[in-house]
């Protein structure tokens, strides 16, 4: 029997009508386009993963900017994750958390 942790991604801040390819390992899990940050609640979109016991990183990539990033799963108890892109639009980085996200 294998064991599954739930992991809430949310889309936040710098997408700006994206294609987002979301993978876990080398599966592909969601693919989601005209993804774009809603300036007044600062997040563009929220969903759930059920990660494999193990340790395959979960992927997150902008295919058409080739920029992703590449978040390792930990055993920590953080299961709320905020993916963001930079400014300039050529990086991303992840903020975790053990309570969920307030968007107002």
């Amino acid at each position: 029997m294998s064991e599954f942790r739930k992991i809430t991604i949310a889309l936040e801040q710098g997408f700006k009508d994206d294609s987002v390819r979301i993978s876990i390992g080398d599966r592909l899990v969601h693919w989601l386009d005209h993804v774009k940050t809603r300036a007044k609640i600062g997040v563009a979109h929220t969903l759930e993963l059920s990660l494999p016991a193990g340790n395959d990183p979960v992927q997150v990539e902008l295919p058409s900017k080739d920029v992703r990033i590449s978040i390792e799963p930990g055993m920590g108890e953080a299961c709320y994750w905020g993916v963001s892109v930079s400014p300039n639009g050529k990086a991303m980085y992840v903020k975790r958390s053990v309570e969920p996200f307030a968007y107002v």
